[in-house]
């Protein structure tokens, strides 16, 4: 097993975004640096794009800056954000001041092809 992503769909937020939450990513560290992240980041986009999410999000309490460099911005406390539906929302524990990231994606139809089809899964 090299590495690992879950893709939770969430639901749709007030002002009618659909959202999916990226959880469980990791890399065996005997390949990080090799590309292996970037394409299995890339796969679970590209699914996300054929399910209609229109929102990647993922909630961590440890610094994020891989997934920055990605694209994915620093949108503050998650218990707090109206950025994911209100149902994830109640189920955070605000003890632990997981702070949410967030992507906007691009929609299926202009992204460049299908889940796996561009990355030689």
């Amino acid at each position: 097993l090299l590495g690992c992503a879950l893709l939770v769909p969430l639901g749709t937020t007030d002002d009618g975004t659909t959202v999916a939450e990226l959880g469980a990513f990791c890399i065996d560290p005997s390949v990080r640096g090799s590309g292996r992240g970037d394409s299995l980041l890339d796969y679970a986009e590209q699914d996300a794009r054929q399910m209609g999410i229109q929102r990647l999000v993922l909630l961590t309490t440890r610094t994020a800056d891989w997934f920055e460099q990605r694209d994915f911005n620093l949108m503050g406390p998650a218990a707090d954000s109206d950025l994911i539906p209100s149902t994830r929302r109640l189920r955070i524990k605000r003890g632990r001041n997981s702070q949410l990231f967030a992507k906007d994606l691009e929609s299926a139809e202009t992204a460049e092809a299908a889940p796996g089809k561009r990355i030689g899964f």
